[in-house]
This record gives structure tokens, C-alpha cells and sequence, in this order.
């Protein structure tokens, strides 16, 4: 399945699908306006049925690109969606000639931060008490920052 470029007009079904897959999900609201931001871009990945399954949001700075949120179905999952996302960001890190590409993920979710590892991401740091309590009246989780740097970075001048 190859990952299409999103735009305003899909603000609702990016909001439903991340709706299904996060515990803090962004309104229909912030997608429409991410859509509209000339430094992000915003992926996808649709079913045979046209319906979205999976989801990459990609924000550029003069130096680096920020995986702001990658998320997919959990009908979908392992079946190589995120890997796919995972490529296309890489490749926008080149393509852009940026030299990093930034994260930071849940401490407790060990899937994606195998996925990210597979993919060459590091360790950066730690933001403690980043996130919500996953449940009410529990405990704010941390925040593990990652990168992943080209090998030979390219100058932005």
C-alpha cells in the first residue's frame, strides 16, 4: 500500500483514526489546520475500500522534521503500515536534506518503540511526566525523546 499526501478534506477521517488509535487524540480542528500549514505534511494510507487506516504527521523545522504522530488501525497493525510510514518519513529526511528526524513516544509503548529502533532511532532523552495518566487517578508517564540522524547529514545552505 503506498502512503498519499492528506489534505484539509480528510480533517474527519484523521480525526476518527486517531480517535481509534490514541488515548489523546486531536480534534477535527487540528488536523484541518495542520492540513493548512505549509511546514507540515500529513500521510495516509488507505484501505481497498478507501477508508484510512493509517496516518503520519510530519513537521519541518530549518534542521530537522518531527514525527509528530504516526498511528495505525488496530485492525491493521502488523501487517508493515507504520514500516511504510517509517520509509516515507526517512525518505522526506533526505529528500528535504534536513539532518534528523525527531520523536517522542509513550515510555510504556514498547511496540513502537521497537519499530522505531528497527528504523535506526536513538535514545536522546527523557521528558518525565510528559504524557496524561493513561487511566484517571493514575500516573503521568514519561516521554522518550528519539532521533534518527543521516549518515552523511546535508547542509541546509
Amino acid at each position: 500500500m503506498t502512503p498519499v499526501a492528506l489534505g484539509p478534506a480528510q480533517a474527519v477521517a484523521m480525526a476518527a483514526l486517531d480517535r481509534r488509535v490514541r488515548m489523546d487524540p486531536w480534534s477535527e480542528a487540528v488536523y484541518h489546520a495542520l492540513a493548512m500549514r505549509q511546514e507540515a505534511e500529513l500521510w495516509g494510507i488507505m484501505s481497498d475500500a478507501g477508508e484510512l487506516i493509517a496516518m503520519m504527521v510530519l513537521a519541518f523545522g530549518p534542521w530537522d522534521i518531527e514525527l509528530e504522530l504516526i498511528g495505525v488501525d488496530v485492525d491493521w497493525r502488523r501487517r508493515g503500515l507504520g514500516e511504510c510510514l517509517l520509509a516515507l518519513a526517512r525518505e522526506r529526511l533526505e529528500t528535504t536534506r534536513r539532518e534528523r528526524l525527531l520523536l517522542e513516544v509513550r515510555h510504556s509503548n514498547q511496540p513502537a518503540r521497537a519499530l522505531y529502533e528497527r528504523h535506526g532511532f536513538r535514545i536522546d532523552g527523557r521528558r518525565r511526566a510528559y504524557y496524561e495518566a493513561p487511566a484517571p487517578g493514575g500516573q503521568r508517564e514519561d516521554a522518550i525523546l528519539m532521533s534518527l540522524t543521516l549518515a552523511a547529514p546535508h547542509s541546509p545552505l
